[in-house]
């Protein structure tokens, strides 16, 4: 299999990737927000990293 590169996507990439609106995205990343801050995730952040640079916070 071959194997393919990833670069970080802003939400509006990722939200014209999928067809919505931003506001739409927001509303569908709302119920995962305490995971997505696991990982590193913020609300305010603009750019999202690719798959598997973020790593869950060790307590």
């Amino acid at each position: 299999m071959e194997r393919k590169t990833m670069k970080a996507k802003s939400k509006s990439e990722l939200a014209m990737a999928a067809g919505v609106s931003l506001g739409t995205l927001a509303k569908w990343m709302k119920p995962y927000r305490q995971e997505l801050e696991a990982l590193g995730l913020r609300p305010g952040m603009r750019v999202l990293p690719p798959d598997g640079t973020l790593r869950p916070k060790v307590p």
